[in-house]
């Protein structure tokens, strides 16, 4: 690609491409890790192909109850906990209770919502506010409000629809970088310093994937409709579980599709309503 270069008080800035559409498409057509800039990968994200099928929603509390209580008593009785100055979703991660938790995927999600509008979240300076981030794929950042993330879920359909136009008008721009890296020279071509800069149809990429799971219907609808731009943002979010598989835009389209209709259930997180919340008084 060509590198293009801008001058800027007297200082010579070079941008150089870092990160296309075209190029991560093309990178997970032969099955290897996108380029930087591309989507990051979610391992270990709680979802779990195959395993919700069969458990409904009155089955999910049981479970959940069953491990959230396995995981404070495993915390009230350990003194390595109790007296640790560490702490934070990482640190408990060592543990099989954490796990569990984290196994249970989104359909434990309301009841996860239900103890942190409680404050029960909270006991033993624990929190269960990284595992619902983490499960549903989103980073609404400080201060980590998901109680009003979980309430405003109902207005994601039109917030979609508009992110999505945002991403087809910055898509139409050439060359269709998701970053570009500028370096920055002085009057002696000496390096003043690199800078990562997302574009415009990188910050539309992040603004459709900052959805998190609840933009996988809609992204499955955008590729039933051809879009295969989308596939990256729908393999970010399913956490790489739908296997790469080789052939034109179309095919790999077709696969996903296939793919989905039978793990569509392992990936949805349940209705507002799922979550009996309390009505605030103002």
């Amino acid at each position: 690609m060509a590198t293009s270069m801008l001058t800027s008080n007297s200082a010579l800035r070079i941008a150089r491409p870092v990160c296309s559409v075209g190029i991560v498409l093309g990178v997970l057509a032969l099955g290897v890790v996108p380029c930087t800039g591309g989507p990051k990968s979610r391992e270990g994200s709680g979802a779990n192909p195959g395993t919700n099928k069969a458990v409904d929603h009155d089955e999910m509390r049981v479970r959940f109850e069953k491990a959230y209580a396995a995981f404070h008593d495993r915390i009230a009785k350990d003194p390595r906990i109790q007296f640790s100055s560490i702490g934070g979703s990482e640190y408990y991660e060592r543990y099989d209770e954490y796990g569990a938790l984290l196994r249970l995927g989104p359909g434990a999600v309301p009841f996860m919502i239900e103890k942190i509008a409680n404050r029960e979240g909270y006991r033993y300076g624990t929190s269960l506010i990284p595992l619902v981030e983490r499960i549903a794929r989103i980073d609404p950042g400080p201060p980590h409000d998901v109680i009003g993330w979980w309430k405003a879920r109902a207005a994601t359909p039109a917030k979609f629809e508009k992110a999505y136009a945002e991403w087809k008008r910055a898509r139409s721009t050439e060359p269709r970088l998701l970053q570009i890296e500028e370096t920055v020279y002085d009057d002696e071509k000496r390096l003043i310093k690199k800078v990562i800069k997302k574009t415009d149809l990188g910050r539309a990429f992040d603004a459709l994937r900052a959805f998190g799971l609840d933009s996988l219907p809609h992204v499955v609808e955008k590729l039933r409709e051809g879009d295969g731009d989308l596939i990256p943002l729908f393999d970010d979010l399913v956490g790489g579980n739908c296997p790469a598989t080789e052939g034109t835009g179309q095919e790999r389209i077709a696969s996903i599709l296939a793919w989905w209709n039978e793990h569509e259930r392992d990936f949805l997180l349940p209705p507002v309503s799922a979550a009996k919340l309390k009505e605030d008084k103002r």
